[in-house]
């Protein structure tokens, strides 16, 4: 049955209330957790470093599930991928961040694809921006423009996980992209990081950190993808 103007407009009006209910809400559960002593709140790798470290044989657990918390924690993803090689070695430390940050990754994911209207939330947490980026998905080369967009550093992860879940894109495709886009930065994270504390091989992170990051923002600038974009 058709409805009428004054009910749609009424409707609009109740959808709109509505979401503005359900971002208060989150808004003052983000602000909760994250000024809570019941969390914990890292200022610094080094204190992340700390805290997991003392619960010993239950530390790799403890960080992958801080790590899966960290949107809501608002916690720098930065303080992870710096502390995973000191705390666990550069193999494990490369396996636990993956883990955690796919997780990370798939909390916004979620957050998108559960939706009743996806293009509302789209368009309130992108805007214009977020609209672009579901557009460049949206196709049938969804999984080379994800890689792209998570090895690309002037993308940033979040947000781009959340578009990507309001989104077309299929969820398998999804997980596949930004495992593979998170290993070359995982990996120069662990070597970096395990030789801070030694001094050994401190240049060789740093210069694979450079590689991860910059060699695909170049490629991504000077190879054509650019304008796909």
């Amino acid at each position: 049955m058709k409805l009428l103007p004054e009910e749609v407009d009424e409707s609009k009006k109740i959808h709109k209330l509505k979401a503005l209910v359900s971002l208060v809400l989150l808004c003052m559960f983000l602000w909760w957790a994250h000024t809570s002593s019941l969390f914990f709140h890292p200022h610094s790798a080094e204190d992340l470093h700390r805290w997991v470290d003392s619960f010993g044989a239950w530390g790799a657990l403890v960080y992958i599930g801080l790590y899966i918390s960290r949107p809501v924690l608002l916690i720098p993803s930065i303080f992870f991928n710096l502390s995973s090689g000191i705390l666990f070695g550069p193999w494990f430390g490369i396996l636990y961040l993956l883990i955690g940050g796919l997780g990370s990754a798939w909390s916004f994911f979620l957050f998108g694809r559960l939706s009743s209207n996806k293009e509302s939330k789209l368009q309130r947490y992108g805007g214009k921006w977020g609209k672009r980026l579901d557009s460049y998905l949206s196709t049938e080369n969804s999984f080379m423009r994800m890689l792209w967009l998570r090895m690309v550093p002037i993308f940033p992860y979040d947000p781009v996980s959340l578009v990507a879940g309001c989104s077309s894109m299929k969820p398998g495709v999804y997980t596949l992209a930004t495992l593979v886009g998170m290993l070359p930065g995982a990996i120069a994270y662990n070597v970096f990081s395990a030789n801070f504390l030694s001094g050994y091989g401190i240049w060789l992170g740093v210069a694979m950190l450079a590689a991860a990051f910059g060699i695909p923002m170049v490629w991504w600038y000077f190879g054509g993808e650019r304008k796909a974009f």
